[in-house]
């Protein structure tokens, strides 16, 4: 049970990291029309996750 626990949590982390890096990235270089695109793609990521699981 700690186990999973441990791998759910890791890989959630990596997750935030990998969009946090991307919604830096883009408005650093000025690219901030993108960036409801990339929480549309965590929205639907997190529908797909909750009704295929």
């Amino acid at each position: 049970m700690f186990q999973t626990l441990m791998i759910t949590f890791r890989e959630g982390l990596e997750a935030f990291l990998i969009i946090a890096i991307s919604l830096i990235y883009l408005t650093q270089t000025s690219r901030r029309e993108l960036i409801p695109a990339v929480y549309s793609g965590v929205g639907l990521a997190l529908l797909l996750s909750a009704l295929l699981g």
